[in-house]
Formats: C-alpha cells, structure tokens, sequence
C-alpha cells in the first residue's frame, strides 16, 4: 500500500512523462478534503487561468489565496497573468493592485516542483513587481522591503540566472529612488536596465526604461538630455505595434521641448501626440495634453490661449476626479492670472487650491513651498516669484507628477 506522498510523487513523475495526458488532475484526490489540481501547460493553461480569474476576482483576498493554493500550473501563466491584472487593476485602485500582485507570489509557493531553480528568478520578479505595486501605492517603506526580497531571491546561488529578470528589477527599483529623489542611484539603475535589456534585445523595455530615465533629467532640470532619451526610445518602437508606448513618448517629447524653449518641435510633438489618442481613447490623457498644450501657449507669450488651455483642463481633472492635477494646474493659472495683474482671481484660485495640495503626498520642500503661499494669502503678500517657485516646486515633485 502506498502512503500518500508516494501516490504524489507517482503522479508527478507520470505527468513527466505523459504532460499532454492531464490537463487537470487531482493529486491526492479523496486524500485531501482540498487536493491539489496540476493544469500541465499541454494545452489551454491561459483559457485555465482566465477561468481561474473570473471565479475569484470578487472573492475577499483571503478566499483568493486559499483558491489559488489549489492549484499547481506547470507554465508561468498564471503567474503572468496575476502581474498583468495587477497592472491593469492598480490603476483603478492602488490597494487592489497590491492584493493581485500579492497573489502571483501565492501562485508560485509550490512551483519549485515544477521550475526548479527559475523558481528564484520568478520570485525574484514576483517580489519586484509587488515593490512596485506599493510604490504606486506610495507605500515606500513597503516598497523598499518587497525589492530586498527581490535582491534576496535573485542572488540565491544557482546554475543560471534570467538577465531579464534582473534588467525588470533594476529598472522598476530605479523608479522608486526616482520617486524617493535619490537620482544618483535611480539614474543607475536605469543605466544597468537599459544595458541588460539591449543585450537581450528586448526593444520595448529598453525604450521603457528609456522613457523613466528622461523623467528624472525633466525633474533635475535637464529637459534636453531628456529629448534626447525619448528620440532613442521612439528609435526602438513601431510606433502601429506599441501605440501606448508611442503615445507616451511623443507626450513626453511635447512637455520636453517646451521646457527646452523649442516650441515648433513641441508643436509639432503635441500634434502627433493628439493622433495617437484618438486611437487610445484615453480621457486623463486627453486633458494632460491639454495641460501641455497651455505651456505651449504660455511659450509663445499668448497668455489668453495660455489661460484657455488650463482653465480646460482644470475642468477636465475636476470632471474625472483627478484632483492632484487639478490643484497644480490651478497654480499654472494663477500664475497667468497674476501675469495679467488679476490678482483678486489669484486669491480666489489660492483659497481653493490650497486645501488640495495640503491633502497630497508631496516632498518636504514641496510642502514649504505651499506653505509660503499659505502664508502670504493670510498675509496679503502674494507676488508673481512666490507663484513661480510653487510651480517649479510642483513640477519638479516626482510625487506630484
């Protein structure tokens, strides 16, 4: 008679040899109340995860962890899946995105059977996908001990190693000491990503991390190191493939040229951005480049076209209830409003913002620059300088943006 680790070790080594043979068996079945359900990969393992999801994406996350214990895929497609819907759903809702990207490690507690020594690489990516998924969150401290867990899985000792895997952990840690404004080590990082992602001849996180990298020479002050990070980045794309990708690029190119003082280029950017929404269909997006579209006009020196694009968008960021947004771009139009010598309208703006950037996760010297135009509206003392460096503040602000 054999014991029920036998039975299971027995049916292991039968799906070894025949894999095609169970798409689903039950190891254990009537020895365990909960048995374990092997999907083989042979066949249909996405259409089994996608199932799998729908059955518990309302469940409380408890009942997930318990569902998805059950079950032993011999493919990463779960796993795979689980990072994707964390993606998707964080944008939604920040706790969300963590819970989901919580479950793809739950997915792989028991795979070691099956991976063998991948296994660390995947818990590696597992753990950094969870880092970031708290970084969104704004959770920093969390954050920085899922991608310890990361660097902990990654240099278990082991035969060979997944350089991708590695390039994905530099990269998304590089973003966290972006957002923390360690810029030094977040420029690093990104270096060593983009490096391992060429390598591998990944384009499209190359290009990625690319994107991430103009993003702190925008925050540091270097908008033309950041043109020329998102020209090599639109380099590596096709643009009809990766048309999110394209969009953010041209975007970003728009907001960069204008920092630059190039207004025909960013014209020119601004406008091949507008083509590429119209097939993403994105709202937020729509009113960022209407955001941008009001620098563009504050460049040219036509403050009314300036003032029209931001009260817009104003109304735009308060329609979706995106209301971080809303309060830097009231600073954009009290700083017209002040141009123009309306500064009645500036106080009344300054009174309703305010309560808003007070509500935000902000950097320190963000928080002393709202607080000196606290102070100076109590006070009767605004002045044009005062606006300004609270809009460099803003826009420099990695948390804010």
């Amino acid at each position: 008679m054999l014991d029920d680790d036998a039975v299971v070790r027995y049916v292991e080594d039968l799906l070894g040899i025949y894999p095609a043979a169970a798409k689903r068996i039950q190891i254990g079945a009537g020895l365990d109340p909960e048995p374990l359900i092997i999907v083989d990969g042979a066949r249909g393992d996405r259409l089994q995860a996608e199932d799998l999801w729908r059955e518990i994406r309302d469940l409380p996350f408890a009942e997930q962890c318990r569902r998805v214990r059950r079950y032993l895929f011999c493919s990463t497609v779960l796993f795979d899946l689980l990072r994707e819907v964390s993606r998707r759903e964080g944008r939604k809702s920040r706790r969300r995105g963590v819970e989901v990207a919580e479950l793809a490690l739950v997915s792989l507690e028991s795979s070691d059977r099956v991976f063998g020594e991948r296994i660390h690489d995947l818990r590696a990516l597992g753990w950094a996908w969870l880092g970031n998924a708290h970084r969104l969150a704004l959770d920093f401290s969390a954050a920085a001990a899922a991608f310890e867990q990361a660097d902990r899985a990654w240099s278990t000792p082991r035969a060979q190693r997944d350089l991708w895997v590695f390039a994905h952990i530099c990269c998304l840690e590089g973003v966290l000491r972006m957002m923390r404004r360690e810029y030094v080590a977040a420029t690093e990082l990104l270096d060593r990503s983009c490096s391992l992602f060429r390598q591998s001849d990944e384009t499209r996180d190359e290009a990625l991390a690319l994107i991430h990298r103009a993003r702190i020479h925008i925050y540091t002050g270097e908008p033309s190191e950041a043109v020329g990070d998102l020209r090599e980045a639109a380099g590596l794309i096709d643009e009809d493939e990766e048309r999110r990708l394209a969009f953010a690029i041209r975007g970003n190119l728009a907001n960069a040229f204008v920092r630059v003082g190039e207004p025909e280029s960013a014209a020119k950017e601004l406008d091949r951005a507008r083509q590429m929404n119209r097939a993403i269909d994105d709202p937020l997006e729509t009113i960022k480049l209407d955001w941008i579209e009001g620098d563009l006009g504050e460049l040219h020196g036509d403050l009314e076209k300036a003032k029209n694009f931001y009260q817009a968008a104003r109304a735009g960021f308060r329609d979706i209830d995106e209301m971080r947004y809303f309060g830097m771009v009231s600073v954009d139009l009290m700083t017209i409003h002040s141009q123009q010598g309306e500064w009645e309208k500036v106080r009344e703006l300054a009174s309703k913002t305010l309560p808003i950037l007070d509500s935000m996760s902000l950097h320190s010297e963000t928080v002393a620059a709202v607080g000196l135009l606290a102070e100076a509206v109590e006070a009767g003392s605004l002045s044009r300088r005062l606006l300004n460096d609270l809009r460099v503040a803003l826009r420099q602000d990695p948390l804010a943006m």
